[in-house]
């Protein structure tokens, strides 16, 4: 052993241990091994995207592979789609990131606006499709706010038609006549949810009413509906994810996808 090193509880030379560390660190992702690598060996450890890609290509595996990796600076970046995309999906619309940083921008946005008003924003999130939205703002917003939510029905069982007919499931408990209100929703498409919420909060009096919604459809507009603060403007087409789901599926992933029609 060289003069000065040490040894670790577990035998090894201690300037190996810390060197080992500092590459760790410097890493800013952990590395997921896709299902066609055989990952016996290597125990999952951080690694650098050369040797990622080595591994790919030795695999015949193309780099743009629908585990939704990018590689950049050679370094291994988090994943566009992780968990992997399953059959019934298509492909990655929004990713994770982008959704993030956009809620950061809707965040400020909104602080800035209330900066001014006196009393507690109200912020109400349309049950069960905004409560992620719903979360993530209400915790970047520093304007003194409550968080109260709605549940309605609009939709057919299977998730793919929406009546003109809305329900009211649950109430909100907040008293809203003079406060501000701010009503959350994961997606605008014909707007006739919305617009029965506009309608029916402005019947209790409150200071203002605005709305922040997560994705807009304008294609299948059918009621036209003022929105205040939009996240993405996105195609007719089927999406889950970020709390929206099909038939209570898929609700909980990271990003948004455009799933496939159903047949």
């Amino acid at each position: 052993m060289e003069s000065g090193a040490t040894m670790s509880d577990s035998g090894e030379n201690q300037s190996d241990v810390e060197n080992r560390s500092d590459r760790s660190d410097s890493l800013q992702y952990r590395c997921i091994v896709p299902p066609k690598i055989d990952p016996s060996g290597l125990d999952f450890l951080d690694m650098t995207g050369e040797y990622l890609l080595c591994l790919m290509h030795s695999q015949n595996i193309p780099e743009d592979a629908s585990y939704g990796w990018s590689l950049r600076g050679g370094r291994m970046k988090s994943s566009l789609a992780i968990p992997p995309l399953t059959k019934d999906l298509a492909q990655v619309l929004i990713d994770a990131d982008s959704i993030q940083r956009r809620v950061d921008e809707l965040a400020r946005q909104i602080n800035q606006d209330y900066a001014d008003c006196t009393g507690t924003l109200i912020l109400v999130g349309v049950l069960k499709g905004s409560f992620i939205f719903t979360a993530d703002l209400c915790r970047k917003l520093t304007v003194p706010h409550v968080v109260d939510f709605i549940a309605l029905s609009s939709y057919g069982k299977t998730g793919d038609q929406q009546s003109a007919n809305v329900r009211l499931l649950m109430d909100t408990r907040e008293n809203m006549e003079d406060r501000h209100v701010l009503i959350i929703e994961d997606i605008l498409d014909s707007g006739n949810t919305l617009d029965y919420l506009i309608r029916n909060f402005k019947t209790r009096r409150p200071a203002s009413v605005k709305t922040a919604v997560l994705l807009d459809k304008p294609d299948r507009r059918v009621v036209p509906v003022h929105i205040d603060y939009v996240g993405f403007e996105i195609p007719d087409v089927w999406v889950v994810g970020y709390g929206l789901d099909y038939a209570e599926r898929y609700r909980t992933l990271p990003y948004i996808a455009e799933m496939y029609p159903v047949k």
